[in-house]
């Protein structure tokens, strides 16, 4: 199944955006960007709401130009509300702010060069995970918790399934957005108990990015039971 990408990036980064998504076509994957795909006369707001939707990585195209773009923040932000796996390339060193500053850039220089191209393609195509699986339907609760105790329920069943990247972005999310998960004892014990056993499992570039969520002092909750 073909991997859709959205690409997100400033107006006045246009030329490397094309770049970019020109040579991860070549490597078989569906890149959307705004300035090429949208039709004159389209409801360009709804066309990019949809495509943010549908797409499976949403690709932030980071330069001193993103942060100050109209636009380009409200897009990280439906993606990250939306769940998707985000990915900050950086082509000048400039970092990911607000909501998805937790996450690790990947460093890139202009004009791109086959071997990043490579492992960019390589980290779009980690995950190819049904998005109804059982394990996404619990994250999804564990996302609109509203207790500490239920929280506290839904956490034990995580551990008998094996995550994917983006579904361990959704279990970090859960902490950071939810109160109801971050301040449960027993689910944010879980969950760090979780996130812990992939350190080692997924992409180094990742991996980096997992363990600013992981307390290895925090007591281990292995054998508890749900109330």
């Amino acid at each position: 199944m073909t991997i859709k990408i959205f690409l997100s990036h400033s107006d006045k980064d246009k030329k490397i955006a094309s770049d970019l998504k020109s040579k991860l076509s070549k490597h078989g994957l569906s890149v959307f960007l705004a300035h090429e795909d949208i039709d004159g006369g389209s409801d360009w707001v709804s066309k990019l709401y949809e495509e943010i939707q549908n797409c499976k990585i949403f690709i932030m195209l980071l330069s001193k130009n993103y942060h100050l773009s109209n636009y380009t923040e409200q897009e990280a932000g439906i993606a990250l509300n939306c769940s998707k796996t985000i990915l900050p390339v950086s082509i000048d060193g400039t970092k990911p702010n607000g909501f998805v500053s937790s996450l690790q850039a990947f460093p890139c220089s202009v004009p791109f060069k086959d071997p990043k191209i490579d492992e960019i393609v390589r980290i779009c195509k980690l995950d190819n995970t049904s998005k109804t699986s059982e394990l996404d339907k619990l994250l999804s609760q564990l996302e609109k918790s509203g207790s500490y105790t239920e929280s506290a329920t839904l956490a034990p069943k995580l551990k008998k399934h094996v995550f994917s990247e983006s579904q361990l972005r959704r279990l970090v999310y859960s902490v950071l957005s939810n109160p109801q998960v971050s301040y449960s004892w027993v689910a944010d014990g879980i969950i760090n108990e979780i996130i812990g056993e992939y350190l080692d499992k997924v992409d180094p570039v990742f991996g980096r990015e997992l363990e600013k969520f992981h307390d290895p002092s925090h007591p281990p909750y292995s054998s508890y039971e749900p109330w």
